[in-house]
């Protein structure tokens, strides 16, 4: 026959057949994303607890973790930061850029959703026959969802970087990025 059978389905399944480019496509590149994570969290010596396995000069007493301690959120954020200079790794950085926008649109939706009980705004006005908007609201397409978000939050995954200081006009490097370079440097 022309339809699919439940046993079709299966077999074509069983070979890795892909229903769904785009979503097989979203989570490769959130697999890769893990994987980044990781390696970064390996070459930044950080274990779980968000302690540093690198003892600063003069620090041989693997106990005293004092000085080793680092500020979570700068840590996770240079977790999943890709410098321009890594061209390996370009499209997973535009990527998490891609992922930010969206959960941005995402969000907005949310939000404007909720304050206007889900309607959109507007009205009709019947004596010029034009259609006014009474809010500055509309639905922003997004390919963000909301199973898609918990799997970044599971990861830790930083929405924003509006947190992170820059030098002067804002070209070159974070304050974060040149404290993580400067510690690395004196190792």
């Amino acid at each position: 026959g022309k339809s699919l059978t439940p046993e079709k389905i299966k077999a074509l399944e069983s070979i890795g057949f892909c229903w769904d480019q785009n979503q097989k496509n979203w989570y490769s590149m959130y697999e890769r994303l893990k994987q980044y994570k990781a390696e970064r969290k390996q070459q930044m010596g950080i274990i779980s607890g968000g302690k540093s396995t690198k003892r600063s000069r003069g620090n041989n007493n693997a106990d005293d973790n004092t000085d080793a301690d680092i500020d979570v959120n700068a840590t996770n954020n240079a977790l999943f930061h890709i410098a321009p200079e890594d061209v390996a790794n370009r499209d997973l950085r535009l990527w998490i850029s891609v992922q930010r926008k969206e959960y941005s649109n995402y969000m907005q939706n949310k939000n404007n959703s909720s304050n206007n009980n889900g309607i959109k705004g507007g009205y009709s006005n019947t004596d010029t026959q034009k259609y006014t908007h009474t809010h500055a609201y509309s639905q922003k397409r997004t390919s963000m969802t909301p199973r898609r978000k918990r799997a970044l939050d599971d990861i830790e995954f930083p929405w924003s970087l509006n947190n992170r200081q820059t030098y002067g006009n804002g070209d070159g490097p974070t304050v974060d990025d040149w404290t993580a370079l400067f510690e690395q440097m004196r190792e």
